[in-house]
């Protein structure tokens, strides 16, 4: 059985979470690679996950870039 949590335990829970709200409120700025310098999706988001130095950790959470290696080769038409 669960241990119930104190008043002192809430205000520090509500403390750290007012302050993540805080840090998160502003989004990270994302460079996007310029058109031109690639020719396929795959290139598009090679390029852009290497500009925003991405790590491999992070490719992992997405469904979309859990199929990241079956990406489109086909050329990118405008």
């Amino acid at each position: 059985m669960a241990k119930p949590i104190t008043s002192a335990e809430k205000a520090k829970i509500r403390a750290f979470m007012a302050n993540l709200r805080d840090q998160k409120r502003v989004p990270e700025q994302r460079e996007f690679p310029q058109i031109g310098t690639f020719c396929s999706v795959k290139e598009y988001v090679e390029q852009y996950f290497q500009i925003n130095k991405t790590s491999e950790y992070d490719l992992q959470g997405s469904a979309y870039i859990s199929q990241y290696r079956n990406l489109s080769t086909d050329p990118v038409t405008l």
